[in-house]
């Protein structure tokens, strides 16, 4: 299979809680960089979506573009949701957060996806003001 097939697959499945093919698809050394101090491991990542999705059913990453680059797939996205349940993200000093019920609406940023043996390798996402874990936390008021 294509990388960029899988690439697509991929979001998909984040997008329709397929957590079990999510799982399936990462390969067991799977490392996830952003705008965290230290990367994810697959366990950490698929803990940290399943907490995203939870906490806001229609999360969305709203692709644009995916695109075959020379070693990668880059894909633009524009994340929005809605915060309607408790946000309990795995990363430590973040404490639970409330629903707000506010609707989320995050810059549009791009994402580098690497696969390796139809598994995908390592996704890297850029960190733009106002994007990604640190502009979610401000939309929602958390300081």
């Amino acid at each position: 299979m294509e990388d960029i097939v899988i690439a697509a697959l991929f979001f998909n499945a984040i997008e329709s809680k397929d957590f079990h093919t999510l799982s399936q698809m990462l390969d067991p050394e799977f490392l996830y960089y952003g705008p965290t101090p230290d990367p994810f491991d697959k366990e950490t990542w698929l803990d940290f979506q399943r907490a995203v999705q939870h906490a806001f059913p229609d999360w969305s990453y709203n692709i644009s573009k995916l695109e075959k680059r020379e070693n990668c797939i880059e894909a633009t996205v524009h994340i929005t949701g809605t915060h309607l349940k408790d946000l309990q993200l795995p990363i430590e000093g973040i404490k639970s957060i409330l629903p707000t019920h506010k609707r989320i609406e995050m810059p549009t940023e791009h994402a580098w996806i690497k696969c390796r043996n139809g598994k995908i390798k390592e996704l890297k996402v850029e960190s733009q003001f106002h994007g990604s874990l640190p502009g979610l936390l401000q939309q929602l008021g958390v300081e």
